[in-house]
């Protein structure tokens, strides 16, 4: 069976926000890569979403540290779960998204640059 994932997601227990459309509610990080992540709402939108919509995933980082804003688009959606694709032109957001990673025990090594 083919796999149309281009990097290994791992699951997770993060929180967070998701804003779209000028729209933000609270999420839950269902599992992450590289290249995107799957988020669960804990609210809801007064507007849906749909794919290719552009958006900002907030990720809260335990222990009082900054949280890591990721520019993304909706790859997917259904009722509260959304697939995201993040942008791959913000290179801060994936040092941050590597070293947050190695904190969480996670090794983001499928053939992603972070230079």
């Amino acid at each position: 069976m083919l796999t149309r994932r281009r990097f290994t997601r791992y699951s997770c227990n993060l929180k967070g926000s998701f804003r779209c459309r000028g729209l933000t509610t609270p999420c839950q990080l269902e599992n992450i890569s590289v290249g995107g992540a799957l988020i669960s709402l804990k609210g809801t939108l007064e507007e849906p979403v749909r794919r290719g919509y552009k958006c900002v995933l907030t990720i809260l980082e335990p222990l009082g540290k900054p949280p890591l804003h990721i520019t993304a688009k909706v790859a997917h959606y259904a009722f509260t779960l959304i697939g995201l694709q993040f942008e791959s032109d913000n290179p801060d957001a994936k040092e941050r998204l590597k070293t947050m990673s190695k904190q969480n025990g996670l090794t983001f090594s499928d053939g992603f640059s972070y230079d």
